[in-house]
């Protein structure tokens, strides 16, 4: 199961970056067709209006990225650490190996909605 959720996880990454990297590259053709072809204007010109989509995707193509590697890191380290927890519950038999990393999981979970507004 642990296996199943950390490639699940990369998988998810791996898209959510695609996804973005996808987003950017049509808005920049975008951008490039209507500024160079049909107006005859620089890519980057503020008269072109394409030019705010091509920002707004670059700005989801970044958000997308990073929050995919944040994510990857997060569930990577959940992963490591409950292989890591059973391995040396095997050799102690201190269930508090696994019960640790899960309880450290639960309360950042928790703990933003106990955060002062």
């Amino acid at each position: 199961m642990l296996l199943g959720f950390g490639f699940g996880g990369t998988l998810l990454a791996l898209f959510m970056r695609v996804g973005g990297g996808i987003f950017t590259k049509a808005a920049d053709v975008g951008a490039d067709l209507v500024g160079k072809v049909e107006a005859g204007i620089a890519e980057d010109d503020p008269r072109n209006p394409a030019v705010i989509a091509d920002l707004v995707g670059d700005n989801v193509g970044d958000c997308a990225g990073m929050a995919a590697d944040i994510f990857e890191s997060y569930e990577v380290t959940i992963v490591s650490s409950l292989i890591l927890g059973v391995a040396l519950w095997a050799i102690t038999g201190q269930l508090e190996w696994i019960i640790y990393p899960c309880w450290c999981v639960a309360s950042a979970s928790w703990h933003p909605l106990l955060a002062p507004t």
